[in-house]
């Protein structure tokens, strides 16, 4: 590879020496060390350890705390940075940023392997009865919940459903040969001009 075709070595995990002062830190304290130093991901960190962490909560909670970490004025310049979309949006978007254990959720990751010798710490996203969404601090993962979709709420003027066909039974313990489709219109054309 020529020197500009290069791929970026950023490194996203933790270096020796940030290991070795979150395991003090760790030692010290008996308590998740947050390996980020500032910012949003840091306030997201310390919202859930202040909530507890191995639990689910909801989303709106996880905010909340958020907010009262980071602090009022912090919060407002964030909230008011023009990103397209609204602080909410923006919260779980960072949510979803930092369950990516093989980028920016590499540092929580190796917190849990190289400092609290676990499998790792990730953030799990899941979903509860009513489909609301849940985030929790999971100290000893190394791969965290993604939360699929929520279920569909049915209405009470939903069309019925159409009842589906019975499969064919089989003859002399045989399956049934399946029907021969008709080709499409443009092999059609194909066929009739080979002809």
């Amino acid at each position: 590879m020529s020197k500009n075709t290069k791929k970026s070595e950023r490194s996203f995990g933790l270096s020796p020496e940030e290991v070795a002062e979150l395991k003090a830190e760790f030692t010290g304290s008996n308590r998740l060390p947050n390996p980020h130093r500032s910012g949003a991901y840091r306030f997201t960190i310390e919202a859930m350890l202040a909530l507890g962490p191995n639990q689910p909560h909801p989303v709106a909670e996880v905010h909340e705390a958020f907010k009262k970490t980071a602090g009022e004025a912090w919060y407002k310049t964030w909230a008011a940075k023009k990103s397209g979309h609204d602080a909410d949006v923006r919260f779980l978007q960072n949510l979803g940023v930092l369950q990516r254990t093989a980028d920016y959720g590499r540092r929580l990751l190796e917190v849990g392997q190289k400092v609290m010798g676990t499998k790792g710490v990730v953030i799990d996203l899941t979903r509860d009865d009513k489909g609301e969404l849940l985030v929790s601090l999971n100290t000893d993962s190394n791969k965290p919940q993604k939360p699929g979709r929520a279920p569909k709420v049915e209405t009470v003027a939903s069309k019925p459903q159409k009842p589906r066909d019975k499969p064919k039974a089989k003859k002399n313990g045989k399956a049934p040969k399946k029907s021969a489709k008709k080709p499409r219109k443009a092999n059609q054309k194909k066929a009739a001009k080979a002809k």
